[in-house]
C-alpha cells in the first residue's frame, strides 16, 4: 500500500491486512484505524496512545512501575552519578540500536548527551544485563489475549554490547516460557496487534525486558 499517513487512504484491492513494520507506522495505523477500515483494509490495533507508551522506553518503565513489574526490566537510573557501570544509554524513541551506547562512566553519558539530567523524558539510562544470549518474542494479541507467540534465542560473541554492533554466533527457535508469557500478558492487557519483546534472562530465570516494539520484528520476517 502506497500510504504515508495522510488523510487520503487508497482503497484496499481486496481483503488485506495492514501490518506495521516501523514504530512510527504502528502509531499511524492505530490512530487511523477507523479510516483504514472504511477504505476496506483489515486492521488489528488499539489506541495510539498505548502504542506510543509501549514504544517509548521511558514510558515503558513507568508502565512497569504501575503494574508492579519494574523487576522485569533492567534497573533504570534517574541520574548518571548513581548508575552502576557499565550501563546502557538509549533514546526514549528509536530502534535498531540507533544512538544507543554502552556507557562505562558518567562522563560517557554526558559526552553523548550533555543535557542529560535527572528524570529525563528523552533518554533512558539502564542497567547493563550481561550475557551472550538474547531473546526476541513476537506475539499476536487481540484485546489483551495472546493468540500466538514465537521466540528466537540469539547468541552473540560478547556479554556487554549494543545490537547490531556485535557479531551473531547462532540463533534457534526457543520454547516459550510460561512465566515470561504471563509477564508479557500483563503489559499487553490493553493491546491489540502484533508486537515484539526483546530481552535477556537473568541467572535466576527472571526476564529483563529491554524494549517492546509495537510492530512486526525483524526476527519474525527473517528468522522464523
Amino acid at each position: 500500500m502506497d500510504w504515508h499517513g495522510g488523510d487520503t487512504i487508497p482503497k484496499a484491492p481486496h481483503a488485506c491486512w495492514v501490518v506495521p513494520v516501523t514504530d512510527t507506522y504502528a502509531v499511524l495505523v492505530a490512530k487511523m484505524q477507523p479510516k483504514l477500515e472504511k477504505a476496506g483494509w483489515k486492521v488489528l490495533a488499539c489506541s495510539d496512545s498505548f502504542v506510543t507508551q509501549l514504544d517509548n522506553k521511558v514510558q515503558l518503565h513507568e508502565l512497569a512501575m504501575h503494574l508492579n513489574l519494574s523487576s522485569c526490566l533492567p534497573t533504570h537510573y534517574r541520574n548518571a552519578s548513581e548508575a552502576t557501570y557499565p550501563c546502557i544509554l538509549k533514546p526514549a524513541f528509536g530502534c535498531y540500536g540507533v544512538d544507543m551506547l554502552v556507557a562505562n562512566t558518567s562522563e560517557d553519558v554526558y559526552a553523548a548527551v550533555p543535557d542529560f539530567d535527572e528524570g529525563s523524558r528523552n533518554w533512558a539510562l539502564q542497567e547493563c544485563i550481561r550475557g551472550r544470549m538474547e531473546y526476541s518474542t513476537s506475539l499476536l494479541v487481540q484485546n489483551g489475549c495472546i493468540l500466538d507467540m514465537v521466540t528466537i534465542r540469539y547468541e552473540y560473541d560478547g556479554e556487554v554490547y549494543v545490537w547490531p554492533r556485535v557479531r551473531e554466533v547462532g540463533k534457534w527457535l526457543h520454547p516459550n516460557d510460561e512465566s515470561h508469557r504471563e509477564v508479557m500478558g500483563r503489559f499487553l492487557a490493553n493491546y491489540s496487534g502484533i508486537c515484539n519483546f526483546n530481552y535477556k534472562v537473568r541467572p535466576d530465570g527472571r526476564i529483563a525486558i529491554f524494549e517492546v516494539n509495537p510492530r512486526v520484528g525483524a526476527d519474525l520476517t527473517s528468522d522464523v
